[in-house]
Parts: structure tokens; C-alpha cells; sequence
């Protein structure tokens, strides 16, 4: 049995190497001090009495000896001295044991001190890094304060008061050398204490500014009682004088610093916590979802991450430093996808910029390799509808430079360099800005090498301008300027041939804008173009004498006609109250029955291209129709209904109600919305935006609105009005009153002007800017134009006894029709020829 010394109470912690003759020669036997101390003294008292033995032998071998007397009196002298010199080396031994064991003893506690401390530092450090590692990153009540591991409430002893155990899963030795638990007190710092975290809570509250311990590993020292406790903020830790406990507090930078890295509190804001080491951060799933990776290159460490978006309207910033020569840089090789996508729903936002400082370098740069149609390197979109909102805004400081350059390098496909789109009605697709007052800079520069594709490419989904310049536009020399999908010779348009200047209608040729001289134009004519060239137009013909008048009866004819037509006055609608719908798509010389219910129809209106159509009936319902009148679809309920108007879109409607209110619809008359007020409703009329509108009450008033039909403000006086119209800017308006004048007004209805009194007026019609203007009687029989806006009026037919009920005009105002019911219907369509039969004005 091999002996080596060792503090009993920490022995099974030592390592093998202690003992270093365990495996060799079996089980050893570790003593402490003081009991070493206690054999040495043993062994010399048992040495003196071995002496003592030894030295009365060798007495009793002289004593056989013959001696005289004298002699023998002293060898029992001697004897008694050797038995006194064993007697005195056994007191000595027994003093020097007395004498040594208060310091042999204090140097054992010394130790067990020494061995306590030790492990308190360890479980220290354990305890910080396993707070990091719990659920949320150690923050339990969502304070950006990291809380430390809760206390146990299981261990050996009475804890130290306020607090509890040590937990014995954090690696750490659970007893000091004395054999009790250590205790353990923490404390819950930051703006939340002890709302949120597990119950029991297990921790004391702590401060908002976290100056005091974050945790505190105790021992009860050799009297194994705890005489310190813990309390919340600001006591802390309390520890009773002349105590043997042994108190290790941790601050939250002494955590910190005890961390290596694993929870790194900022300097000056404990609320951010740091770490020095490579990232990553998995998913619920286990798959690596963010990270950041410096041992590529130490100088430009990598973020791994699939997506990124930005929080709380934070940005987003990439530096070329980071990605070579582009600020960012994307690239997809999937149909569909953006290589950049940028997203920007504020108001005077901006969803990518980028910014190229130096050389040639690039802002942005967008790269699809997508042979796919529609594919787009650079994608951006300002959703904002008001504003002035940029897609993509690009800006080069570099003479040198580009504000945008975008490259759809597939000579296949629709790709496109550039894509733009703006929804706002004062947004911009894409705006460039080359900053530089010298050298050849560009706002915008886009290329493609597709052949159906497009260098720029601009769309404005709210109607607003593709593309606006405030300076002047250039173009190569030899190049053309196409309308519609074909470009080139084969497209009409514009070209430069050789310097010369040419003009190509659809269908026509390319001929010279310098060709024969324009036409001299008489009095009261105007100079205008036809298919033929440059003509003049006369601005008051003569009944007869102006035009052409084709009559044509109809026999499915009947009462109350109505009749509207497209702005090219190709197509052609008439409804009649209590019969079919007919059409006509070539300007009235043929007409088809579309064969529709008979109903009670009294209006009817038309998109500017004749293909969205919207009829009301009296006592029934609204019919709308997307196939110029093929097909019908009944919309909202049975009213009186007395008259209907449609944008040029066909998208924007508005209808009134005899005795009731009046109903806008804003998708072609799916659905309808009430608005004003309930009053006997004649007429109504519509910009071609369906944005300003007019309506008039017969025996009330005019009333005009400007935000399509939400509110609306009366005008003029109470008259007995019949009818409106309106020019396509809603500007011009004119308004018949029966048995009394035609009011005409040029600033949207706010005033108006009596012209042309005493009739028994019931229709009107307007071209669309307004000037040319068409009105019936059923009381003379006639038909009245003008040519200035309404100040005044020509008879343009009468006679043949024809009560007329309804005209309509075309956009340009050399075409109109009107229908009249009389024993059958009559149809009168009137063509206006240039050149001929002008009256003097």
C-alpha cells in the first residue's frame, strides 16, 4: 500500500496523477497533514523506547562480569538515567505534538479556503456562459439584459437566506471542502424585472441600470452555516461580521470579462451584447439561416444569409469594399426573378439607389442571365400612389459615369436593359440624374442586344407620362420615331431619311413633311388634315350645303330613342323604350338588331373605342356590356333610372334617378355607390377621366363635381333642365333648359351664359374640345349646331315634321346623329365636307 498526502475533503476531485503509484501498485491511502504530523511524533516516542530497550540489554550483558561493588552502584545509575532519557524523549514528542497541531491545522483550513475560492471562480464562468445559451438568448423578459440561470432549490444544508443552490447541470462541483451545496444568488436587471421569466421567478429583482451583481456564488465556510443573504436592489449581498462564509460576486462586467467572448457586453451600453468569434444562427429546423465567416479573408468577412430585410424603416447599406466594384450587385438566373429587387410604399421614398462616386464605377447593377421572357436585372417599383416617387434613382458624380447602366446582354427574349414603372400619377418609372456639368455623362443609359427587346422600356400604370424630358430630345441621324408595335420603315411614324423629314400614317406611305404648300384658307375655315393631306374646314356650313345628310328608317323603332357613339362615330348605339338594341360599326350606313330583351330602355353611353357600352331602364335595372353590345349584364337594382355617362376608358360611370340619387361606379359598373341627394335627375355628362362630372334636375339645378361624383356643388338657378354635355377636359359645359335658353359655361359650371332663348330644347351633344356643339328641339323639328362654343346658333336641318329625341356627336366634331320618333323612327347622321358651302360667319 503506497501513502500520499492529500485534503481528505476534495480528494475524489484530484486528479489521477496525484497518487502517481494508484495504478501501479494498487489502492493508496491519502492522509492529511495533521495526521502525518501525528505518526512522526509516534514514531520517535516508539524509537526512544526501542533505545531505552537496547541500552538496558547491554546493562544486563555487563552485569554477568565479575565487578567489584563500586562499579556496580554505578551501572544502576546508569540504568536509571537511560530510563529517564526514554521517559523525556516521549514527553518531548508528546509536547512537540501538542505544540504543532494549531499550525498544522490552520494550514489545512488555509487550504480548504484555498480549494473553495477555486471552485467558485469555475462555477462562476460556468454559470455565465450557460446563461447565454438559455432560451432567447438568456433574455427572458425581452429587455435586450441577459438574466443569469435561476437558483436551485435542491442541495445539501440550508441555503444562504434570499437566494438558493447552486444547480448541479451546469458542470460545476455542487459541495465545498466542508461538504455543503454552494449557495447561489442572482439578480434580474434591465427596464423589466421579473414579468415575463419562468415561475417561481428564482431571482431577485436587480436594477435598471444593472450596476450591481449580476450573480454571487457563496460557501458556509467550515462551521457549514451560511451567516451572509441575498435581497433585491440595492442591498445585494449582506454579510454578518466575523462570518466564515465566502461571498464571489460577479458584476456585468466582471461577466463580461469571464466570458471569453461568449457574452460580451458592449462598453458603455450593457444592453448590447458582442462576440468575437464566427456565426452561426440556425433554424428551428437546424438548417443555417445567417452567419458570418472571416476565414476566407480576414480583411472582408462574409455575411451567409438567403434574405434580408430591413426593420422599423431602417436602411440597408453595401459599400463597394465589401462587393468589388458595384455598390450592389445581383444576379438571378431563374424566369421571373430579380437579380435587385427594390420596394418602396412612402411617399417621396426610394426603393434602390446608387451611388458611384469614382472612375467608372457602377451605383447599381442589375444582371439577369434568364433567356425567359420577362426576366429583369433591375427591378424597381415606387407603390406609392401620390408623391413623387422614384422606381430606381441613379446618380453618377463622374464625368464618366452613369447614373444607371443596365445591360440585357440575350440577343432572345423580351428582356429588357431598363424597367420602370411608376403607379402614381406624379411618380417617374426611372429617373437619372448625371450631376456633372462637364463631359459626356448620362441620367439614364440602357442597352439591349435583343431585337425584341428594348434599351429603356416606360409605363405608367395610372395614365401618367411613360416619359417626360423638360429639355430637348435628340435622336441618331437616320433613325425613327414608331408608334404601335413595329418599328422601323415597316411602322408608321416619323424618320429622318438623309436629313429630309418623313411622316407615315397607319397604312399609309412615307412622305415628306416639306411637300406641297398648305392650302390658303377663306374666311371662317380652319386648316386641318386629312387622309388625303392639308385641307380647310368650313366653321359654319350651310344646311345642305356643309355636309351630307343620309336618312334611314328603322322599323324596330319606338318611343323615347337614345343614341351615343365612339369618338370616331364608327360605332353606333340606339335604344328604344320598349324594344331591341341596334348598332351600326360603320358610321350608320348599315344597322344590326342585336336582338336583346324589350325593355323600357331611355339612355345609353359608350367608351371613346365604342367597346364598353352602359344602358339604363326606366323602372328596371343598368346593363353593361364589354363586346359593343353582344352581350349584356344586368348590374344593381330596379330604379328609375333617367340617364348615364362613361369615361373614355369605359372604366368610370355615373347614372341618374328620377326622384332619387345619383350612382357612380368605378369598374365599368360592376358595383355602384349613392351619391347626392334625392331630386328629379334629367341629364349627365362626363370628362373623359370621369373625374369632373355635371348633372341637372329638372325644376332645380345644375350641379358639377370634381372628384368623380363623391361630392358634388350646386349651380346656376332652379330651371326646368332637360340635358348636359360636357368637352373631354370637363371645362366647356352646355345645358338646355325647356321653353328657355342654352347655358353654356368655359370654367367647369362654376358661371354661366344664356344663349340661344325660346325653344323647347331636350338634347344636346359636344365634340371634345368643346367648340362644336349640336342641340334638338321636338318642337320646331330642327336641328342646331355651333361652331364657337355655344355663342351661337345655326339651324342645320328642319323640316319632315320629325320630333327629335336624342343627338350624339363625334370627338372631332364633323360627325353626329340624331333620332327622332315620328309614325317610325328616323335616323339622320350628318357628315361634314371641308372646302365647300361655307357661309361667311
Amino acid at each position: 500500500m503506497a501513502l500520499f498526502v492529500q485534503n481528505r475533503s476534495s480528494m475524489a476531485e484530484w486528479p489521477e496523477n496525484i497518487c502517481p503509484l494508484q495504478s501501479a501498485i494498487g489502492d493508496v491511502v491519502c492522509l492529511d497533514l495533521l495526521t502525518i504530523v501525528n505518526l512522526a511524533f509516534l514514531a520517535i516516542f516508539c524509537l526512544g523506547v526501542v533505545a531505552g530497550v537496547c541500552a538496558l540489554l547491554i546493562w544486563q550483558t555487563r552485569k554477568s562480569v565479575p565487578h567489584d561493588k563500586k562499579k556496580s552502584g554505578k551501572s544502576g545509575s546508569i540504568f536509571f538515567t537511560l530510563f529517564a532519557g526514554v521517559v523525556m524523549v516521549g514527553v518531548l514528542a508528546s509536547s512537540m505534538n501538542i505544540i504543532m497541531r494549531g499550525p498544522v491545522t490552520t494550514m489545512s483550513r488555509v487550504t480548504q479556503r484555498t480549494i473553495a475560492e477555486q471552485n467558485m471562480l469555475a462555477s462562476g464562468k460556468l454559470a455565465i456562459m450557460a446563461a447565454a445559451n438559455q432560451p432567447g438568448s438568456g433574455d427572458c423578459d425581452a429587455d435586450n439584459m441577459v438574466e443569469p440561470i435561476a437558483w436551485s432549490l435542491t442541495g445539501t444544508g440550508t441555503p444562504p437566506g434570499g437566494g438558493g443552490f447552486l444547480p448541479d447541470d451546469i458542470g460545476a462541483s455542487p459541495t465545498d471542502p466542508w461538504g455543503n451545496t454552494y449557495g447561489y444568488c442572482v439578480w434580474d436587471h434591465g427596464t423589466e424585472i421579473q414579468t415575463t421569466c419562468a415561475t417561481p421567478l428564482l431571482r431577485l429583482k436587480g436594477a435598471a441600470a444593472a450596476n450591481g451583481p449580476a450573480l454571487a456564488i457563496l460557501s458556509a465556510g467550515p462551521d457549514k452555516i451560511f451567516q451572509t443573504s441575498c435581497a433585491d436592489a440595492p442591498a445585494y449581498v449582506v454579510k454578518a461580521a466575523a462570518s466564515d462564509d465566502i461571498v464571489l460576486p460577479y458584476g456585468y462586467a466582471e461577466a463580461e470579462a469571464a466570458s471569453g467572448g461568449l457574452w460580451n457586453l458592449k462598453s458603455g451600453d450593457p444592453t448590447i451584447a458582442e462576440i468575437a468569434k464566427d456565426l452561426e444562427v440556425k433554424s428551428q429546423g437546424g438548417a443555417v439561416v445567417f452567419g458570418v465567416d472571416s476565414t476566407t479573408d480576414a480583411g472582408r468577412p462574409s455575411i451567409k444569409v438567403d434574405y434580408i430585410k430591413a426593420l422599423n424603416n431602417a436602411k440597408i447599406e453595401a459599400v463597394t469594399r465589401l462587393l468589388g466594384s458595384a455598390g450592389v450587385e445581383g444576379a438571378t438566373t431563374n424566369a421571373a426573378n430579380y437579380g435587385v429587387f427594390g420596394s418602396n410604399t412612402g411617399a417621396a421614398g426610394v426603393a434602390v439607389k446608387g451611388l458611384a462616386s469614382n472612375g467608372t464605377a457602377t451605383g447599381v447593377l442589375g444582371q439577369t442571365s434568364s433567356t425567359t421572357s420577362g426576366a429583369v436585372g433591375t427591378k424597381g417599383e415606387a407603390l406609392a400612389t401620390t408623391g413623387n416617387t422614384y422606381g430606381v434613382s441613379g446618380l453618377s458624380k463622374s464625368s464618366t459615369g452613369v447614373g444607371i447602366y443596365a445591360l440585357a446582354d440575350r440577343a432572345t427574349g423580351s428582356n429588357y436593359g431598363v424597367y420602370g414603372q411608376s403607379q402614381s400619377t406624379t411618380g417617374t418609372g426611372v429617373y437619372g440624374y448625371g450631376s456633372a456639368a462637364t463631359g459626356g455623362n448620362f441620367g439614364v443609359f440602357g442597352r439591349s442586344n435583343s431585337a425584341a427587346g428594348y434599351g429603356g422600356y416606360f409605363d405608367n400604370a395610372a395614365n401618367g407620362w411613360g416619359l417626360f424630358s423638360v429639355d430637348d430630345v435628340g435622336q441618331l441621324a437616320g433613325t425613327y420615331l414608331n408608334w404601335g408595335t413595329t418599328r422601323g420603315a415597316g411602322g408608321y411614324g416619323l424618320r429622318d431619311n438623309a436629313g429630309t423629314m418623313e411622316a407615315k400614317n397607319s397604312g399609309g406611305t412615307w412622305t415628306s413633311l416639306s411637300g406641297a404648300p398648305l392650302p390658303n384658307c377663306s374666311e371662317n375655315e380652319v386648316l386641318v388634315t386629312t387622309g388625303a393631306g392639308w385641307d380647310c374646314l368650313c366653321l359654319n356650313p350651310d344646311s345642305g350645303e356643309g355636309g351630307t345628310w343620309i336618312g334611314d328608317d328603322i322599323d324596330e323603332g319606338g318611343p323615347r330613342p337614345s343614341v351615343t357613339m365612339s369618338a370616331d362615330d364608327a360605332k353606333l348605339v340606339i335604344t328604344y323604350e320598349g324594344a331591341s338594341i341596334i348598332t351600326s360599326t360603320d358610321s350608320g350606313v348599315t344597322w344590326t338588331d342585336l336582338g336583346t330583351t324589350n325593355r323600357n330602355w331611355v339612355d345609353v353611353a359608350s367608351s371613346a373605342d365604342g367597346t364598353k357600352l352602359v344602358a339604363v331602364v326606366d323602372n328596371g335595372q343598368i346593363y353593361t356590356s364589354t363586346n359593343s353590345g353582344v352581350s349584356w349584364t344586368a348590374r344593381d337594382g330596379n330604379r328609375d333610372w333617367t340617364a348615364v355617362a362613361s369615361s373614355a376608358d369605359g372604366t368610370k360611370l355615373v347614372a341618374t334617378v328620377d326622384y332619387g340619387q345619383i350612382y357612380t361606379s368605378t369598374n365599368s359598373g360592376v358595383s355602384w355607390t349613392a351619391r347626392a341627394s334625392d331630386q328629379s335627375w334629367r341629364g349627365v355628362a362626363s370628362s373623359v377621366d370621369g373625374t369632373k362630372l355635371v348633372a341637372v334636375v329638372d325644376n332645380g339645378r345644375i350641379y358639377t363635381s370634381t372628384n368623380s361624383g363623391v361630392s358634388w356643388t350646386a349651380r346656376n338657378s332652379s330651371r326646368a333642365w332637360m340635358d348636359v354635355a360636357s368637352s373631354a377636359d370637363g371645362t366647356k359645359l352646355v345645358a338646355l333648359a325647356d321653353g328657355e335658353s342654352i347655358y353654356t359655361s368655359t370654367d367647369s359650371g362654376v358661371s354661366w351664359t344664356a344663349r340661344a332663348s325660346g325653344k323647347q330644347w331636350i338634347a344636346v351633344a359636344s365634340s371634345a374640345d368643346g367648340t362644336r356643339l349640336v342641340a334638338v328641339t321636338d318642337e320646331e323639328e330642327a336641328i342646331w349646331t355651333s361652331m364657337d362654343s355655344g355663342v351661337t346658333w345655326t339651324v342645320a336641318y328642319a323640316g319632315d315634321d320629325y320630333s327629335w329625341e336624342d343627338v350624339a356627336m363625334s370627338a372631332d366634331g364633323t360627325r353626329f346623329i340624331a333620332v327622332s320618333h315620328y309614325d317610325g323612327s328616323r335616323i339622320y347622321t350628318f357628315e361634314e365636307s371641308a372646302g365647300s358651302g361655307c357661309l361667311p360667319p
